[in-house]
């Protein structure tokens, strides 16, 4: 029996090794990427929920504000918040919307959907209120919009804080995510949107309907894009990568947010959840060990040299508007791939997560069924 288990054991430690290459051609590839399109702008607005007005979204929203192509065009952003800052009080194009949306499962999109109604434009370019962009990003997003059989399109991104754990293990994840990302649009093509940014015709929007229908369940973003795939519209990957602000948040903040995250993988992408642990060597190469120590531990180092060298080939590729990651957190790749494969384990039966003080209970298809505050 020991025969046959190794080698199935060293084939699945190889399919890991392949998925990791694949990756990170495709990554080396995407960033050969350049914006395309006529270069007119079609009439846009951009969007930006915000649930608190902190200093860092605000510099943040600063990047998107003073792009050239929004001169001109509307820029609203939704917040509960009573009044604008004053900075914001300064910029002309930009409408404050105060929204006090009802209790909902996902109060985002509660108020996105309160708002739809006063944005002006053909186009909707709705983004996160703690992303940075690069003075690309708008014609990047914008051009993709030519192929008039594009309805969404969405933008990979970078994780960008201090050197601390919780920090630390948030980069390295958002790294792994955008990675496979392009795996799925080589292999199934991309049937989905992030909040990075979730860039969206208005008809397309009317047809999946609206935010509104969309307000029960935790991942909004992921809705919008696989609806309007559903409906036979393509789903467009911007050749451009923008940072998220990941501030410091503790580990146990950190290992909350990628569980929140992984049990929307689940519920919204069951084969992309299980084949998750396909592509896990160093689970195949600990194992191996318990057949061979000598090759296990060899397979064992092979594979965190193989992380952390595609790793930063990945890294290079995906820089967004900082520098990216730097070689020393490069290096808690493999400890990171243990503590996400713990997550992975944790997410199987898991139907309750953490967004912000509220507990959420998640039903199978991704609605929020019950919130506790």
């Amino acid at each position: 029996m020991g025969g046959p288990v190794k080698l199935l054991l060293l084939l699945l430690f190889a399919a890991a090794c392949g998925y990791q290459i694949l990756a990170t051609v495709l990554v080396l590839r995407f960033s050969r990427r350049r914006p395309r399109g006529s270069g007119k702008i079609p009439r846009f607005s951009q969007v930006k929920p915000l649930r608190e007005p902190l200093p860092a979204s605000l510099e943040s929203m600063e990047s998107f504000l003073t792009l050239p192509e929004q001169q001109g065009q509307d820029f609203y952003v939704c917040s509960a918040q009573p009044a604008p800052p004053s900075w914001l009080q300064n910029q002309p194009q930009a409408t404050w919307l105060r929204l006090l949306a009802g209790p909902a499962g996902n109060a985002k999109a509660a108020t996105l959907a309160l708002g739809e109604r006063y944005w002006s434009g053909d186009i909707f370019v709705i983004s996160d209120a703690d992303m940075v962009c690069g003075p690309d990003y708008l014609k990047a997003v914008l051009g993709e919009f030519d192929d008039p059989e594009v309805g969404v399109v969405t933008c990979l991104y970078r994780g960008s804080g201090p050197l601390t754990p919780g920090a630390v293990l948030e980069s390295l994840c958002i790294l792994d995510f955008s990675s496979s990302v392009l795996v799925a649009e080589r292999t199934e093509g991309v049937r989905f949107a992030m909040g990075s940014t979730l860039a969206v015709r208005r008809e397309v929007l009317e047809q999946v309907g609206g935010f509104t229908a969309l307000s029960e369940y935790l991942a909004d973003d992921f809705q919008v894009g696989y609806r309007a795939a559903k409906k036979g519209w393509k789903v467009a990957l911007a050749p451009t990568v923008l940072d998220t602000r990941l501030g410091a948040p503790s580990f146990a903040q950190a290992l909350a947010h990628q569980y929140r995250w992984m049990v929307t993988s689940r519920v919204s992408r069951p084969l992309g959840h299980a084949a998750f642990i396909v592509t896990q060597g160093l689970l195949w190469a600990l194992l191996s060990a318990c057949w061979d120590l000598h090759l296990g531990g060899a397979l064992v180092l092979f594979w965190c040299f193989l992380r952390i060298a595609l790793g930063a080939l990945q890294s290079r590729g995906l820089k967004g508007v900082g520098t990216g990651g730097s070689l020393l957190e490069l290096l808690f790749l493999p400890l990171k791939d243990l503590v996400f494969l713990w997550l992975w384990v944790s997410s199987i039966n898991g139907n309750t997560v953490q967004w912000g003080a509220e507990e959420l209970e998640i039903d199978s298809d991704g609605k929020v069924v019950s919130v506790t505050r």
